[in-house]
C-alpha cells in the first residue's frame, strides 16, 4: 500500500510538471471542431473531474453521488435514496446541479436532475463622452430533466435520459438572436463484475454512453438557416478495481481508461451547392452522428478526434468514515485542440455526508477549484 501511494504522488507530480493547453494559432493542419452549448460538455461531478473527466464509468458505487452522465449508473447502488448537491468552479464558469434518485426492490432507478452554467461576459460601450465602459452580464444555460434506468440481471444496467435545455447567452440581443430552447436525451450501458486473478480479487467496470443527443441549434449564428450541433458526444471507459480488507477498513485502488469522440460532421470547405452555407452545416443532427464516423477530410483524422482520459484512484472507507485520493489526465491531438489537463480530487465522509474537491490545472491556460456536497440516504 505504501508503494502505490508513493506511485500516485509520483503520477500527480509528474502530470502536473507537464500539463500544458497550446491553441493552434497559424497551423493549417488545425481542424478543430466546434459545437453549440460546448459548456454540456464539462464536468458537473466534482469526482469526476478529480478522477481525469471520466464519466463513462463509476467504480465508488457505495460512496459517491450516482454518475450524472451514464444513466445506466443511477441503478449501480445498493441504496434507496441518493440524493446530492454539486458546486463546481471552472475558469470563466460556474456549475451547480441538485440530483435525487430513487432505486427499488427490483433494480428499478428513476429520478430528477436540474443542472445551471453560468458564465460572466464582459461587454464593451461607447458612452456619450465617448469613453469607454465595460459591463459585466452574466450569460446562463440551465437543463431540467428526469432518468429511469434497470439492472438487467447481475451484471448489466441500462439508462437514458431526457432534458430540457435553455441558455441565453449575454449580448445576444445586439445579435438579434433570441434563447436557445431545445432537448436532449442521454444513453447509458453498463457492465459491472468480479473475477479472480493469482489469487487476488478484482472489479470491472465498463461503461459506454451517448450523450447530448438532440436537435440543432441557433446557439450563436445570427442566420437562422445555419444552426449549430450539439455536442453529441460518445464514450467508451474501462476501470479495473482492486479492492482488499484492512482491519476494519475496505481500500479500493481503482485505474480506468475513457476514450470520447463527437458525434458531429468534421468542418470541411465544401458548398457544393453554392449556396453560400457549407455542405456539413446543412446536415442534420442524426445524418451528423451517422457520417461523424468516416467524414475526415485528411488520413486519420477520425483518429485524432479520439480524446483520451486516465484516472488513479485510492479509496479507503469503513462503516462511518470515506476517505478517497484521485488524479486523472486528458490529452487532446494537437490538430484537435490540443487541451491537456492534469487533476487531483479529494473525498471526506462521514455517516453519508461527502465532501469533494478538485484541482485541475491545464484547461484554457488556468487552474481552477471545484468542491461539492452530497448526502446518501
Amino acid at each position: 500500500m505504501k508503494q502505490l501511494l508513493l506511485s500516485l504522488l509520483g503520477c500527480f507530480l509528474m502530470s502536473f510538471a507537464t500539463a500544458q493547453t497550446i491553441v493552434v494559432l497559424g497551423n493549417t493542419n488545425a481542424n478543430p471542431i466546434f459545437t453549440s452549448v460546448p459548456e454540456l460538455q464539462l464536468s458537473q461531478n466534482v469526482q469526476d473531474i478529480g478522477f481525469g473527466g471520466i464519466y463513462a464509468v463509476n467504480p465508488r458505487h457505495d460512496y459517491a453521488s450516482s454518475n450524472l452522465k451514464n444513466p445506466a449508473m443511477m441503478s449501480s447502488t445498493d441504496r434507496t435514496w441518493n440524493t446530492s448537491l454539486n458546486f463546481s468552479n471552472q475558469p470563466l464558469i460556474y456549475q451547480g446541479e441538485l440530483q435525487v434518485a430513487y432505486q427499488n426492490k427490483k433494480g428499478l432507478s428513476y429520478g430528477g436532475l436540474i443542472r445551471a452554467y453560468v458564465f460572466p461576459t464582459d461587454r464593451n460601450f461607447i458612452d456619450a463622452n465617448n469613453n469607454l465602459i465595460t459591463v459585466t452580464e452574466n450569460s446562463l444555460t440551465a437543463t431540467a430533466g428526469g432518468f429511469i434506468a434497470k439492472k438487467l440481471g447481475k451484471h448489466w444496467s441500462i439508462g437514458t435520459s431526457l432534458n430540457f435545455l435553455y441558455s441565453k447567452l449575454a449580448g445576444q440581443d445586439l445579435l438579434g438572436l433570441v434563447p436557445t430552447q431545445s432537448f436532449y436525451m442521454d444513453l447509458g450501458v453498463n457492465y459491472h463484475t468480479h473475477f479472480s486473478l493469482k489469487d487476488h480479487n478484482l472489479e470491472l467496470n465498463t461503461g459506454l454512453t451517448i450523450n447530448h443527443i438532440g436537435p440543432k441549434t441557433n446557439y450563436y449564428s445570427p442566420t437562422p438557416i445555419i444552426k449549430g450541433f450539439l455536442p453529441t458526444k460518445m464514450a467508451l471507459a474501462a476501470a479495473l478495481t482492486y479492492p482488499v480488507s484492512v482491519n476494519n477498513f475496505k481500500i479500493s485502488s481503482t485505474f480506468a481508461y475513457q476514450a470520447e469522440k463527437l458525434l458531429v460532421p468534421t468542418p470541411d470547405t465544401l458548398d457544393n451547392d453554392n449556396n453560400a452555407i457549407l455542405d456539413y452545416q446543412e446536415r442534420s443532427a442524426f445524418s451528423g452522428m451517422i457520417t461523424s464516423f468516416n467524414d475526415g477530410t485528411y488520413y486519420g483524422e477520425e483518429w485524432e478526434e479520439i480524446a483520451h482520459r486516465f484516472g488513479l484512484e485510492v479509496l479507503v472507507s469503513n462503516e462511518k468514515w470515506v476517505f478517497g485520493l484521485r488524479v486523472g489526465a486528458m490529452n487532446q491531438s494537437p490538430r484537435k485542440g490540443n487541451i491537456r489537463t492534469r487533476s487531483i480530487g479529494l473525498t471526506i465522509g462521514r455517516n453519508g455526508y461527502l465532501i469533494h474537491g478538485a484541482y485541475q490545472k491545464g484547461r484554457w491556460r488556468s487552474s481552477a477549484y471545484s468542491l461539492s456536497l452530497s448526502k446518501q440516504i
